[in-house]
């Protein structure tokens, strides 16, 4: 059975944070780009090809297993490199400075579909050209905390479905107090730190007891 135009919509809704959907899918189909969502690869996380001989479209690929703002990041990475080729062909350079600027202002544009405790990383990330491998390093680093979208985590549920003061083992295994709700989000203590996090609440996390 062919799919339907809000069922592509539908598929994407699960991998891109509810605020830059509209946006990107309007942009995919807009330019005609194919998107297509792919299994983990070790050796990237995204890439773009402009069209070939036998392949007459551009395309944009970036790994399914990744979390919803990190697949936003990439995405978006992806997207300069696709606007960089339409403006330029292939007369720069992949990464040089006309690239870096336009992922930069891509950056700045969405900046606040990114979680708050990022914006810090982000904002220092994009203030100079040239963009600095260690803070993108860095931010990619830091969403770790937000990879709790996987089917494969058992025994969890979604934050927001539980009370405050619930303590709770995010995905990458550290352990975290929630404290109060800030709109979509959640203020939480990482009990080993004392160091405060505002987690989505979409978050699928495991609950723990602490003595």
């Amino acid at each position: 059975m062919t799919k339907s135009i809000a069922d592509y919509k539908a598929i994407l809704a699960k991998y891109l944070p509810d605020e830059a959907l509209d946006d990107v899918f309007k942009y995919l189909m807009t330019n005609g780009i194919s998107f297509v969502i792919t299994n983990k690869r070790r050796t990237k996380l995204g890439d773009y090809r402009w069209p070939q001989r036998d392949k007459k479209f551009h395309r944009i690929t970036v790994n399914g297993d990744l979390n919803r703002y990190a697949f936003f990041l990439v995405l978006l990475h992806e997207i300069a490199h696709y606007e960089m080729y339409m403006k330029y062909k292939n007369t720069i350079k992949p990464h040089g400075e006309e690239w870096q600027r336009c992922y930069r202002d891509l950056l700045v544009r969405y900046i606040d579909v990114f979680p708050s405790d990022i914006k810090p990383l982000m904002l220092k990330y994009t203030s100079a050209i040239p963009l600095k491998k260690t803070i993108e390093h860095a931010i990619m680093d830091a969403l770790r905390i937000y990879d709790g979208n996987s089917a494969d985590y058992c025994d969890t549920a979604l934050l927001k479905d539980l009370p405050l003061n619930t303590t709770f083992v995010s995905p990458d295994g550290r352990v975290f107090k929630m404290l109060e709700k800030r709109r979509t989000r959640y203020k939480c203590i990482l009990l080993s730190t004392g160091q405060i996090y505002l987690v989505p609440g979409s978050m699928r996390v495991k609950t723990c007891d602490i003595e």
